[in-house]
């Protein structure tokens, strides 16, 4: 029997506030200092009194240990994220408008199940440029191929996401992201989500590259959320370089995704994907990576590009 003023109850704010300093300071400083680090972590969480290192890998044990005994809610299907395959999932931003229909069959003949289709109203993005698809369209690659085993995303780059939630419905997207910052507040967000999935499709959330974590936390406590798009360049263009700050949040969803985490949600990576930065994400645990310009501008076609994302990540695995 466990007296209810001696149990500690987990908190899932504080938790993920420590991750935040695990990656960011921490795991940066010299064994000489991180005592005093660590000390000031565990008044930030509190509890007992600060645990003395007996050395500097049994101190990242205890860390990890704690972690694990202090989540509050643990899906056993959520420690399967190092054993899944990666998914490729081309994004058409890059492809050739001209002739979509040959790009999508390209997609489709190299193997892909995942399609990324970017949706810019040419105002959330502040740029006569930034001006892509609309529920036309959408219906129109959706009749590109005629299988249940093919899904379709679709990005969400708009100022009002709610008013296209029907129409995108009933052109047969698969999953509506949108953009945490589109929304004014976690209500807003929440309301949002809920929209989206009881029009049948899943929803999915995308943060900017200087969007915290901690932002969309608040959001996926409540469980709706399938999927959360890191942005690992800015939104609106391809062939934008990859940000490399982008794969400390990566690691935190994980954590938090393990720990905390009502429903499992993917975790899918856009922007600036090649050989070198799919390793990179791939080893920080992301499940999808979403290429344009590496794949359909790859010197030895499309199903090259897949081929070589996929090797990548079975060599990580290995």
């Amino acid at each position: 029997m466990v007296r209810k003023k001696q149990r500690i109850r987990p908190n899932p704010k504080r938790a993920l506030i420590y991750s935040d300093l695990y990656d960011d300071v921490y795991s940066e400083v010299g064994s000489a200092v991180r005592p005093v680090v660590h000390a000031a972590v565990q008044k930030l969480r509190g509890g007992g009194s600060p645990i003395r290192e007996e050395s500097a890998t049994a101190t990242t044990n205890n860390i990890n240990n704690k972690e694990e005994s202090n989540s509050s809610i643990v899906d056993s299907d959520n420690n399967k994220d190092d054993n899944v395959t990666v998914i490729i999932s081309p994004s058409l931003l890059a492809a050739n408008w001209v002739r979509m229909a040959g790009e999508v069959r390209r997609c489709i003949d190299a193997g892909a199940t995942l399609l990324h289709v970017d949706i810019f109203d040419g105002v959330y993005i502040s740029s006569p440029h930034a001006l892509t698809f609309g529920p036309k369209m959408v219906n129109d690659i959706r009749q590109c191929f005629d299988t249940d085993k093919i899904r379709m995303d679709l990005h969400m780059c708009v100022v009002k996401p709610h008013r296209y939630v029907r129409a995108m419905a009933a052109a047969g997207a698969n999953r509506f992201i949108f953009q945490l910052e589109a929304t004014s507040d976690v209500h807003d967000a929440v309301d949002l989500a809920r929209q989206i999935v009881r029009s049948g499709m899943d929803c999915g959330v995308s943060i900017n590259p200087d969007t915290s974590v901690s932002d969309v936390v608040p959001l996926l406590n409540y469980g709706y959320v399938s999927l959360v798009d890191v942005l690992s360049v800015e939104p609106g263009f391809g062939g934008q370089a990859f940000q490399s700050k982008v794969l400390s949040k990566i690691r935190r969803l994980v954590r938090y995704r393990r720990n905390n985490s009502k429903k499992f949600f993917s975790i899918l990576v856009d922007g600036g994907i090649n050989r070198e930065t799919a390793s990179l994400v791939r080893e920080a645990g992301a499940d999808i990576l979403v290429a344009g310009t590496f794949l359909f501008q790859h010197p030895q076609g499309l199903a090259k590009g897949v081929q070589e994302l996929i090797g990548i990540q079975k060599s990580n695995m290995n």
